[in-house]
This record gives C-alpha cells, structure tokens and sequence, in this order.
C-alpha cells in the first residue's frame, strides 16, 4: 500500500447506478487519499457539487477530496 494523492478527474459520467454507494478511504495513516479533486462529475445524468450527491462515502485517511463545476 502507499499513499495516493494529487488526483484529478475532469467530465466523468457514471449512468444507471441506482442507490449503488462509493467509498473514498485510505487504508491508515501512511496510506492516505489526498488532494483528489473531481470536477463535471456527472450520475445518472445529474451534476455532482458534493460527495453525498453521488452516493459517496468519504471515510478515514483521508482529505481534501472536492467537488467542482465549470
């Protein structure tokens, strides 16, 4: 394991997902999810502002994770 950090993700767009939910963790403290940042999320066709919007869960080791629109 190791840390992800730095990740962006631009104009992704997930259809059919029902009440499916996500997770975004890190597995401890020296493998933290960091600085991800997903801008034009869309799910089932809907834009995405904050992570409860799209069913995302954004557990523990973890931060700034962002949602934008452009």
């Amino acid at each position: 394991m190791g840390p992800v950090s730095k990740v962006e993700l631009t104009r992704c767009s997930f259809e059919d997902i029902e009440e499916f939910h996500s997770i975004i963790q890190g597995h401890d403290e020296s493998s933290r999810v960091t600085d991800v940042t997903m801008t034009d999320l869309t799910v089932n066709s809907e834009l995405i502002e904050k992570a409860s919007d799209a069913l995302i869960d954004i557990k523990e080791h973890t931060s700034g994770i962002t949602f934008a629109t452009s």
